[in-house]
């Protein structure tokens, strides 16, 4: 039944944010003076890195990929 019900709500294009996961990583930059788009990102204990993020949202349940974006770090 549950899985009635989320397949025509997304079949209208509704999607149900309920057990969404998401994740950010860092991409490190192939080159940092052929890349104008990346930016440098650090952490408290770790050495900075130039590059990219990549998010990646998931279905907790199914496992499925809900979405891809890639920002700069």
């Amino acid at each position: 039944m549950v899985e009635t019900v989320t397949w025509r709500l997304e079949a209208k294009g509704v999607l149900a944010q309920s057990g969404v996961l998401v994740d950010a990583t860092l991409i490190p930059s192939a080159s940092i003076r052929q890349d104008g788009e990346a930016r440098w990102a650090g952490h408290r204990r770790r050495k900075p890195t130039h590059g990219d993020n990549a998010h990646l949202a998931t279905d907790e349940g199914a496992g499925r990929i809900r979405g891809v974006d890639v920002t700069t770090a």
